[in-house]
């Protein structure tokens, strides 16, 4: 797969239907990591949550910035437009156990 770039442009919703769109998007990133935790956790109860938590707190504080920013839209009686720009990347990821072996 070369890389890709899909860009969604959506004028039609209303504000709360805009925000509510990518608060979604953002509560599925959480839930996904939520999950992956478990998955992790259910294999070694050691595991450590310091990376869920981490992406949580971004994710969090990510969801309270476009809240305040479609606060900031409501006051002015603004109508916004938004534009999502998706980059699909071919990469290849390698564990740590296998880049242990390449040194």
């Amino acid at each position: 797969m070369k890389n890709e770039k899909i860009i969604i442009e959506e004028n039609g919703l209303n504000n709360n239907g805009l925000r509510e769109l990518i608060l979604n998007m953002l509560n599925e990133q959480i839930n996904h990591y939520k999950v992956e935790y478990l998955s992790e956790w259910e294999k070694d109860h050691a595991t450590s949550k310091e990376f869920l938590n981490a992406k949580i707190e971004a994710l969090t504080a990510k969801k309270e910035e476009i809240n305040k920013v479609f606060a900031d839209i409501d006051l002015k009686d603004a109508s916004p437009k938004m534009m999502l720009s998706i980059n699909l990347e071919n990469t290849s990821v390698k564990h740590e156990k296998e880049l242990a072996y390449a040194n």
